[in-house]
């Protein structure tokens, strides 16, 4: 995911002793708790994974049952872990 490349970079700043976030800021997309758990811990966007998952399924079986597939946009929302790397 994003996240571990993000968290690779934290890491890489702090081996060659960048400050984050007072020289650089980082930010990673999909929320994993490894990501919280870091010191200073990532900044990321949490988007619901699950469900569009379970959303993209029941579009499929729709489409294949009856051939039908709604085109409409699906708007599932996201929430944004601030962490301390901005």
């Amino acid at each position: 995911t994003n996240d571990d490349i993000a968290m690779g970079a934290l890491l890489w700043c702090r081996e060659r002793q960048l400050a984050v976030p007072e020289q650089i800021s980082i930010a990673g997309f999909h929320g994993l708790e490894m990501g919280r758990q870091m010191i200073p811990s990532l900044a990321s966007v949490i988007t619901p994974r699950f469900e569009i998952g379970r959303r993209a399924a029941q579009m499929l079986l729709n489409k294949i049952k009856n051939n039908d597939l709604n085109h409409n946009t699906i708007d599932l929302g996201y929430q944004i872990y601030h962490g301390s790397t901005l």
